[in-house]
Order: C-alpha cells, then sequence, then structure tokens
C-alpha cells in the first residue's frame, strides 16, 4: 500500500473499488497508478467496503466470475500441453519449434532468455497455420510486450505480476497468463487481466500445491509450469490444472544436438500421448 495508513475517512480511488482491486493499489489520486492513473472520485474506507460487500453478492460484477473467457485462452485449453523453450540457441530453438510441430503440438511458448527470440517468434507466425498459437514467454515489462505483439505472439506469459500486460494483451486481441505461486500472488495476477494464471515454479510446491490453489480459487484456470514432466503432469491434472506447461524437458536435448530429428519428435510426443490416453 505504498506506505498509506488507511483510516476511515482515508480517500480512496472509486475506479480502483470498480476494478476490485482497491488493495492492491495506492489509496489517493496523486498515488494511485491504475492504468496510468487517470482516476476521478474518492470513496471513504466505510463506503469502500460496502462496494465491496456488494459486489461479493453481484456474480456479474465480482471480479473472481470472469465469463467468457478470452477466445485465445479457450483455444489454448484445447493444446492440453504447452511446451515451454528456453534454449541457448536461436539455432537449436528453431529446430526445437520443427520437431515439436511436427509431433502435432498446436502451440509453442519461446522464452524470450532464448537468443533472437523476438525474431524466431516473428518467423514462427509467419509461417504457421492460423490455428497455431505463438506464446511469448517470460515477458517481465510493456515496451517488451508491445515488442512481441508487434511480433505475432497470440498469448504472453510472464513468471510473474506484469501491471497492465492483461490490459495491453486485450487490447491487440491476445491473451495473458501471468505468473504467481502464493494466494495473494495468484490473486493479484487474476485481477489484473490474466486470463490463465500460470503456476510458477509449480516443481517447488508439486500437484498438492496447485490443489490447494484450486481449492480456494476454482474459478481461476491454472496452468502449472517448472517442474511439470511425463511421470507428473496428469496428477497435476487431477489436482486442477486446466492445462500444463512443459519446459526444455519436453525436448531430447542429446538427440536435438546431434540432430536425431526422428528422436526429438517421439520424445515429444510422448507428451501428448499421456494427455489423450
Amino acid at each position: 500500500m505504498s506506505g498509506t495508513v488507511l483510516t476511515d475517512a482515508a480517500p480512496l480511488c472509486t475506479t480502483c473499488c470498480r476494478a476490485g482491486a482497491a488493495f492492491e493499489h495506492c489509496f489517493t489520486i496523486s498515488r494511485c497508478n491504475f492504468k496510468g492513473g487517470a482516476h476521478s472520485g474518492l470513496l471513504t474506507r466505510a463506503a469502500l467496503f460496502s462496494r465491496l460487500h456488494q459486489h461479493a453478492w453481484d456474480n456479474e460484477n465480482w471480479p473472481m466470475q470472469r465469463e467468457p473467457m478470452h477466445p485465445v485462452a479457450a483455444r489454448l485449453l484445447t493444446t492440453s500441453v504447452i511446451p515451454v523453450l528456453r534454449l541457448k540457441t536461436a539455432a537449436l530453438a528453431a529446430q526445437a519449434i520443427d520437431c515439436l510441430v511436427a509431433a502435432g503440438f498446436g502451440t509453442v511458448e519461446l522464452t524470450l532468455t532464448t537468443p533472437d527470440a523476438i525474431t524466431l517468434i516473428r518467423d514462427l507466425r509467419s509461417r504457421m497455420a492460423p490455428e497455431f498459437l505463438v506464446g511469448a514467454g517470460t515477458v517481465l515489462d510493456l515496451d517488451t510486450a508491445r515488442a512481441c505483439v508487434d511480433a505475432g505472439a497470440d498469448y504472453l506469459v510472464s513468471p510473474c505480476l506484469v501491471p497492465g500486460m492483461g490490459v495491453l494483451a486485450h487490447e491487440h486481441g491476445r491473451a495473458c497468463l501471468m505468473g504467481g505461486f502464493t494466494p495473494g500472488e495468484v490473486l493479484a495476477a487474476w485481477r489484473q487481466g490474466s486470463d490463465i494464471v500460470k503456476v510458477f515454479p509449480a516443481g517447488s510446491g508439486g500437484p498438492s500445491h496447485l490443489g490447494a490453489l484450486h481449492a480456494v480459487f476454482p474459478d481461476v484456470p491454472l496452468c502449472p509450469t517448472g517442474g511439470v514432466s511425463l511421470d507428473n503432469m496428469e496428477a497435476y491434472r487431477r489436482a486442477g490444472a486446466v492445462v500444463v506447461g512443459v519446459g526444455n524437458n519436453i525436448v531430447d536435448l542429446p538427440a536435438l544436438e546431434t540432430g536425431d530429428r526422428a528422436r526429438v519428435i517421439e520424445h515429444a510426443g510422448r507428451f501428448l500421448g499421456r494427455v489423450q490416453a
């Protein structure tokens, strides 16, 4: 709360209140930064709690209810598995992408820690059919998010909260997946416009942790990423995951580095086979 002490007389931004996110923002017009600080009108603390109480009984306004799902996010759920590539060279990433497409995946998320990632995203979008979804991962600021949108990314992914990224993505018809690990982080990502919340690093808590989050937030679509493997992906699904993100273990790296394309495709295909089974 940026050091602000909230008292019964303290003014509160009505825009933040309407968004159901007053406590994630500062409490005076001069300090509030929600959507760039374009605010008007103030509420007292008593009026805030009255309004939040009203929201809690109004499914149309209460922020935990969001229907329908963003169309890109809805399409992403049908892919079941999101390959998340974080490779040391652009050449290896390009080869891995081709193998994943050949294995039958309907999407690839390319993290921006990969060299020339935005160029690879642009190339992939230009040569793939519209139904194939291209994701940009590890997007940590709005300037980078805009660059990914300009390159043709269909969805933007961050391991953490990036304020404003949900709005930016939706303004351009893209989906947004921001990350969280604790209940507070998951809720913050959801209220900032994340269509699916990326639970990261999922391996630190395992399926039981995701199950606990799902129990608290049954209306929030969760995508565990980081530590998801062929052995535990179904456990994550049973715990409540709507889709899973699988990192570099979806690629047989020794085979990729030696150019054994058939082996890379066969290995990746096991993840889809596990889902279909």
